[in-house]
């Protein structure tokens, strides 16, 4: 496993004008910097700040002031189209509620980033069908999501994720709408992907149980690790 720092933030700050004269920052000068492969979970207090940063670190906002690099790419001076060809090559995510698009079967919601990305269905087949086998879960590649479980969702949103081999994978409370047994399992993969697959996780959790299992626990408080 590499050093590598994939994920590079320095003096990262982040400030909303909530429709008053006074903008109210949320992240303070945050430094971070995480190697290939390594797997932090992001925990603390509803409201500190936890959603805002994994936003900004998969290029869904970004920062008001500081510095953010991903794989070495400085972001601040990249345009709008460069970002979002960054984000799909470089980020996966994977959510809470899944966001799987319910006309679409499984097979179909997996290939999305590549179809997205203007590849064509038969180009995309045989990588989706391939995630749904590596996840136990090719037996209900033609379902739609309203007739999986939501263990079997989240498990589509995680192939979902991975398909174009991102260098990052984040997600925020993957977990949290799971019962404790689907939870551990889902758990487990995030941790078997990462020593097979060797991308580097940014979890945001409040399962203390994941929490210590990551290789490092980032806490956060008021806007500040």
């Amino acid at each position: 496993m590499s050093t590598a720092p994939v994920i590079e933030l320095a003096g990262l700050t982040k400030a909303y004008n909530l429709g008053t004269p006074v903008e109210t920052e949320v992240l303070h000068g945050i430094d971070l910097s995480l190697a290939e492969g390594e797997f932090a979970a992001l925990i603390g207090p509803s409201g500190s700040g936890k959603s805002t940063l994994l936003n900004i670190i998969g290029l869904l906002e970004r920062p008001t002031g500081g510095r953010l690099s991903i794989g070495g790419r400085d972001t601040a001076s990249l345009s709008e189209a460069e970002i979002t060809q960054l984000r799909g090559r470089s980020i996966g995510f994977v959510f809470q509620f899944h966001h799987l698009l319910p006309e679409f079967t499984a097979l179909e919601n997996v290939m999305m980033p590549g179809l997205i990305a203007g590849r064509s269905m038969s180009e995309c087949t045989p990588r989706a069908k391939q995630l749904l086998e590596r996840l136990n879960i090719a037996s209900r590649a033609e379902h739609k999501p309203g007739q999986l479980s939501g263990g079997e969702q989240q498990r589509v949103a995680v192939a979902r994720a991975l398909f174009n081999n991102p260098s990052v994978v984040l997600a925020d409370e993957p977990s949290g709408n799971l019962d404790s047994a689907h939870a551990k399992e889902l758990h487990q993969l995030f941790f078997d992907l990462r020593k097979e697959l060797g991308q580097t996780f940014v979890i945001v959790t409040h399962n203390e149980e994941l929490a210590g299992m990551a290789d490092r626990r980032l806490v956060m408080r008021d806007g500040v690790i």
